[in-house]
């Protein structure tokens, strides 16, 4: 309507498509018959029309943040396919990535959905989300995406030759969701996650190598619980990739859960541990119910007359999920050589 020319159609074809327009700009038009001679008609009545319905993208989904290692959190999302009301998106730029503050990150191409955020403070959390923008100008951007935050973790790495060859002092250099990997040897210590929601593991870990389980010891070297969660740890408190032994204790030789701790235990050989009351390979106590897969228990034993649950004891509201796991060859001197179930237990 502003005069500007657009295009000639011959007669009889009666329609006509504007392309490459500005989503959700209004824009107006009339049409001029044109004779063999030039000679021009009057302008039809003018016609307005919104192009494409919104203009504004619809926000990324699913955002998902999680903890990499050494101050990295790396964020996924699905891109936006429509704009905010439904009508295809066909322009998407790109996406902008902040903190949950409203401070400015990055930009991101389409369909790569994913960013590493690099440089953060260790055992800090932090929170995320992403907005869609397109190629139009000016800019449009989408409302926020879901918030995503994770805290940022650091790697510790053990190694029998090492200045750090502990893996309890690893542990307690830990804060939340940090890593502790552990070089293969034998180590003979018993180790406590201290109420810390964070993953121990072999090179297992890394690799997938199943032969590092066996390679990788921890010893408890008949002097207590070899692994013990005693304060409320979660199924983010892992511990994967070793083989746990030669533990001795009243409860749990190998494995001691209580206190409604429940961590995620797997990939683990647990052999040659003792109770004098419950649990030789691994006891739960109070509320206690631990993620156990793929872990061979066999070759625990309870050592006295009062002594039940040679593989797994499970007490007071006790449910572990065991799944793809082995229990053989263990004993109990009273009742439960495999496993031994009491109050309100249900695993």
């Amino acid at each position: 309507s502003d005069s500007t020319f657009i295009a000639s159609v011959n007669p009889g074809v009666e329609t006509y498509t504007d392309d490459g327009l500005t989503d959700g700009q209004l824009y107006s038009y009339y049409l001029i018959a044109v004779t063999d001679d030039s000679t021009a008609s009057n302008p039809s009545a003018t016609i307005s029309w919104n192009a494409s319905g919104s203009p504004i993208p619809s926000s990324p989904e699913n955002l998902f943040a999680d903890a990499i290692s050494n101050g990295i959190i790396q964020l996924t999302w699905n891109d936006p396919a429509t704009q905010d009301d439904g009508t295809p998106l066909d322009d998407l730029a790109g996406i902008n990535v902040y903190f949950a503050d409203t401070s400015f990150i990055t930009s991101v191409d389409p369909v790569v959905e994913t960013y590493a955020v690099l440089g953060l403070i260790p055992g800090q959390y932090y929170s995320f989300y992403v907005t869609a923008y397109d190629n139009e100008t000016p800019v449009n951007e989408s409302e926020p995406s879901n918030t995503a935050g994770a805290y940022a973790s650091t790697l510790w790495y053990v190694h029998p030759d090492s200045t750090l060859n502990s893996i309890q002092t690893a542990i307690d250099l830990c804060s939340y969701s940090d890593t502790v990997l552990v070089a293969p040897g034998t180590y003979y210590e018993n180790i406590c996650f201290n109420c810390k929601n964070i993953t121990v593991g072999s090179l297992f870990l890394t690799t997938g190598d199943t032969t590092y389980i066996s390679q990788t010891i921890i010893d408890g070297n008949q002097s207590g619980h070899v692994v013990e969660f005693r304060c409320g740890e979660d199924s983010t408190a892992v511990l994967t990739g070793f083989t746990i032994t030669n533990g001795s204790s009243t409860d749990g030789g190998g494995i001691y859960c209580r206190n409604y701790s429940s961590p995620s235990l797997s990939y683990l050989t647990i052999n040659g541990n003792t109770a004098t009351r419950s649990g030789g390979g691994i006891s739960c106590w109070y509320s206690s119910s631990p993620r156990i897969d793929n872990v061979i228990i066999s070759g625990n034993n309870t050592i006295t007359p009062s002594g039940n649950g040679g593989g797994i004891y499970c007490r007071e509201n006790c449910n572990p999920i065991i799944t793809n796991s082995i229990i053989s060859g263990n004993t109990a001197c009273r009742g439960g050589g495999g496993i031994y179930i009491r109050k309100y237990s249900n695993p």
